[in-house]
């Protein structure tokens, strides 16, 4: 049977495997005329093909070497059989499809992959690369001119890449999209899943953002921002022009604080500048590009992170401190939110009383203006704190007003 030289021929060349093996399996089933010349139980008693109650031995023993060599033809042209390792365009037959080990030296990927070569001819040929974990990848690579070129080119699927709040394709990693709520950017076709104030993609998985006050955001659970590449994506409107301004913090444990504000020309320089605290506008999405640990990997499964052992009371009290540090020093609220919680609370009428109570005659000038000009209330502004004093309000008092006025 001649070896197939394109895939039409290929084609043909397995169909006449299968009508040539239908054939042999008929053969087979009269060849053996049990009962004719004996039972089933004289079967058992048969040790060599010659004592077979067989119509002609000879025809059938022809048949067995055609199939023995049929299915050796078959490996032979690569249908479930493993390449060498070096990728020997010699050693494997043009329309064969190969499966190579683990461990090849061309393989971008390494471990947890494999790698399946198809030759076309003795000059060309293909080689596809797929990785499995974390993520699904697909290189593939070309052989030229009697020679792998050693170019890998990725594949850029919905498992690398994500559509960013613009509708953009960007190449991604732990991808985190930023909103208002959590039903705002998921999107499960893609891979995006609720996570607090935002959703996070598989990489990312683990991530979670809160929404703490008007145009405050915190997102913890990553090792912070990406240590190359884009980091951030600001949606835009349909004339590019970006919806709001921000400003990003990254602490050491990779907590990352995002901060959002109407835009304002700043006069002097012509530059978009922020103005006022607003949240991200509602249906859209900011894009973080994050870094995250390294997962474990199934050939090194000692690799994997310990479990951190459960904080004690003491260790407890302390995160919560920091915590709630870190969120005083980045609340604001509106001075209509302002008014409005106090209003609800009975305390309203009663600050222009405490303000004119306070002692210290240059906190007092300062209270009375931030209370009547400013145009965003600073949690952790001095000010605020003395006015609060005034009013008999604890430090927890004033944090829950803020907490409370934020969903006014």
């Amino acid at each position: 049977m001649a070896a197939p030289t394109n895939y039409d021929q290929t084609n043909e060349w397995l169909a006449e495997v299968g009508r040539l093996t239908q054939e042999l399996i008929n053969l087979l089933k009269g060849g053996i005329d049990v009962g004719q010349t004996g039972t089933l139980g004289n079967l058992a008693l048969i040790d060599s093909l010659s004592n077979a109650p067989v119509g002609d031995a000879s025809t059938l023993r022809a048949n067995i070497d055609f199939a023995a060599a049929t299915l050796t033809e078959m490996r032979k042209y690569g249908i479930g059989s493993n390449g060498p390792a070096s990728r020997s365009m010699s050693s494997m037959q043009e329309g064969g499809l190969y499966a190579n080990p683990v461990g090849d030296a061309l393989n971008p990927i390494g471990n947890n992959s494999q790698v399946i070569l198809t030759k076309y001819s003795s000059i060309f040929g293909t080689g596809m690369i797929l990785g499995h974990s974390p993520t699904p990848e697909l290189y593939l690579q070309s052989f030229r001119s009697g020679a792998w070129t050693g170019l890998n080119f990725k594949v850029y699927t919905a498992g690398n890449t994500t559509v960013d709040s613009n509708g953009f394709i960007k190449s991604a990693s732990p991808i985190f999209r930023l909103a208002s709520s959590g039903e705002n950017a998921a999107n499960k076709a893609l891979n995006f899943t609720s996570a607090g104030s935002g959703a996070a993609n598989l990489e990312a998985q683990g991530v979670i953002a809160t929404h703490d006050a008007l145009g405050v955001y915190t997102i913890n659970g990553s090792l912070g921002f990406a240590k190359q590449g884009w980091m951030v994506e600001v949606p835009q409107d349909a004339n590019g022009n970006r919806l709001c301004v921000l400003e990003t913090e990254q602490a050491d444990d990779g907590t990352i604080t995002v901060r959002t504000f109407s835009k304002r020309i700043d006069p002097d320089t012509g530059d978009v500048v922020a103005d006022q605290p607003m949240d991200i506008p509602e249906g859209r999405w900011i894009d973080l590009r994050l870094s995250m640990p390294e997962p474990p990997t199934n050939d090194h499964p000692d690799d994997a992170p310990e479990s951190p052992a459960p904080l004690t009371p003491e260790e407890q009290e302390q995160q919560r401190i920091e915590q709630l540090e870190r969120w005083r020093a980045s609340a604001a609220i509106t001075p209509r939110q302002a008014r409005l919680v106090l209003a609800k609370h009975g305390l309203l009428t009663s600050v222009t009383d405490a303000i004119s109570a306070i002692e210290d005659e240059q906190q007092r000038q300062v209270a009375e203006i931030e209370w009547e000009y400013a145009t965003s209330i600073e949690r952790a502004a001095p000010w605020v704190n003395v006015l609060y004093g005034a009013l008999g309000l604890s430090q927890e008092d004033v944090d829950e007003l803020f907490r409370e006025a934020v969903l006014v």
